[in-house]
């Protein structure tokens, strides 16, 4: 109840600081989680994860915004385990905060913000927050945020030059990238450098587009890292609606950094597979209802993550999704560790979720 009463001291404070010109607009969502599982030793654990996310944004004559977005999760289990997904429990986060500027020239964008480039629908190489996200079971807010300055300028339709500095370290530690983009007919396309610390640094490349009636997109880049030396990455995918309504996805990932033979895999750096394919297909069974199952392959050890998923909207603003998810694989495979590296035997379980998402 504490924090009930801590939004809404928020929401006066931030209303009163407000210029009288300014434009509010107040969203967010509640979501509720009950989470079941049983492990591969068989024992069982019970979760119930609460998400609380507000999201302020105060505009000025379409000139400048400030957005703030404060989000709070709590978390009660018969076990005392993490559970992904699910960081820094039962605190307050103020998970992005920033100043954004709109100028005719260009934008600016100052504070805590994500920062998200590539075209991978799980895969993204080019991003180096966020390379890997399992964007069929979590939203978009889940994904890591970065503080960094942030500069875009427009080329033309479509096209643009994307810079960002992290503000957090000093200039030669920090992470830097820019990102070029253009468009031409039913493609953008873009060329990316991103310069890290200790003399890393990776070139990406990434398109997206339409081939006869069927989406398409690829994503590459190539890594210089300063202990593993060079290497590659690359996802090819592509997406179809068929004429029954069943949405397909496809996308293939190559991991230059990970190994062919489970029996080398360094779990302590996770550099685990090298060959990935992802499955998914979709229905919307009527204007409130829809299905969706998902798939992901380790090629190369034969373990797979399995996500049934079914969502009903049972009032406005209130979904209700039913939600799987199964592990599995032989010992020593990605989804299914060995036990020195999974101790608490969470590779290769089962588990259901019942999710209620209020909007508003």
């Amino acid at each position: 109840m504490r924090i009930f009463y801590f939004f809404i001291w928020l929401l006066i404070v931030f209303l009163s600081i407000l210029p009288a010109q300014a434009e509010l607009q107040l969203g967010g969502y509640w979501e509720s989680d009950l989470v079941g599982m049983l492990k591969k030793d068989q024992s069982k654990l019970l979760a119930e994860v609460n998400r609380l996310r507000l999201k302020l944004d105060a505009n000025w004559q379409e000139v400048m915004t400030l957005h703030l977005e404060p989000r709070y999760y709590s978390l009660i289990k018969s076990e005392d385990l993490s559970l992904a997904g699910v960081t820094n429990p039962n605190q307050l986060i103020w998970d992005r905060v920033y100043l954004k500027g709109r100028f005719p020239q260009f934008s600016l964008t100052l504070g805590k913000q994500r920062i998200a480039w590539g075209v991978g629908y799980v895969w993204n190489p080019t991003d180096v927050f966020n390379p890997y996200f399992l964007s069929f079971a979590a939203r978009e807010e889940e994904t890591a945020n970065v503080e960094a300055v942030r500069l875009e300028i427009p080329l033309g339709e479509l096209s643009n030059i994307d810079g960002y500095v992290l503000t957090n370290q000093p200039w030669a530690d920090t992470t830097k990238g820019v990102r070029i983009k253009g468009h031409k007919e039913k493609f953008d396309f873009s060329l990316s450098y991103v310069s890290q610390n200790e003399g890393e640094s990776q070139v990406g490349l990434d398109f997206v587009g339409e081939v006869f009636g069927m989406g398409v997109r690829g994503e590459a880049a190539f890594k210089k890292a300063a202990l593993v030396g060079d290497y590659q990455q690359l996802v090819v995918g592509w997406d179809y609606t068929l004429e029954n309504g069943w949405g397909l996805i496809m996308e293939y990932f190559h991991n230059g950094y990970g190994f062919a033979d489970k029996n080398n895999y360094d779990w302590a750096n996770n550099r685990l597979g090298r060959d990935y394919l992802f499955l998914s297909a979709s229905k919307l069974i009527d204007e409130i209802t829809s299905a969706k199952g998902s798939i992901i392959f380790n090629l190369n050890d034969a373990s797979f993550l399995l996500y049934p998923q079914f969502s009903r909207n049972i009032k406005q603003n209130l979904d209700l999704n039913l939600e799987a998810m199964i592990l599995g694989g032989q010992v020593g495979s990605e989804f299914n560790p060995p036990s020195f590296y999974d101790p608490l035997a969470m590779g290769g379980s089962k588990s259901i979720l019942v999710r209620l998402v209020l909007s508003f």
